[in-house]
């Protein structure tokens, strides 16, 4: 099964710092989630954004499912500071496959990277409050496909 997960940036989540009560429990539900999963069948289908889908990625390298990464467009983390870069390029490198949407950096490299990953999941994990945004396109993806959806509301 590939479980495909859409979430906020950490701007809607409480900061930076990914410390808020809302990040705490957006991580328990990501362990119940993930736990759930096997590692011998399951992958975990992530845009390797900041915040959520970071999140998910590494409960999942912790937890040992394979995660499938769909990168918007190569050097998504171009503009992020130092120490977010690291980050990102070594969870890229934990990754089983890494797949880049899109050969230049846009607002439409984002929306393929959504239909992408929708496409090539079965099942899908939202975390979303409600407002208009990447999230919210995702899940009128996911509606759309008819992919089952388990939403963590914020």
């Amino acid at each position: 099964m590939r479980a495909m997960i859409t979430g906020h940036r950490p701007g809607k989540l409480g900061g930076y710092a990914m410390d808020s009560a809302a990040v705490r429990h957006i991580e328990q539900e990501a362990r119940r989630i993930i736990a759930a999963l096997n590692p011998l069948e399951d992958v975990l289908v992530c845009g390797m954004a900041q915040g959520v889908d970071q999140l998910f990625a590494e409960i999942a390298f912790e937890l040992g499912i394979p995660v499938h990464a769909y990168v918007p467009f190569y050097g998504q983390e171009s503009r992020w500071p130092d120490h977010a870069k690291r980050m990102y390029r070594s969870m890229i490198h934990q990754c089983e496959s890494v797949f880049f949407c899109a050969d230049r950096p846009s607002k439409d490299a984002f929306l393929l990277r959504n239909a992408v990953m929708v496409k090539n999941a079965d099942v899908a994990v939202a975390v979303w409050n409600g407002s208009p945004g990447g999230t919210a396109h995702a899940i009128d993806l996911i509606h759309i496909r008819g992919l089952p959806l388990t939403m963590i509301d914020v």
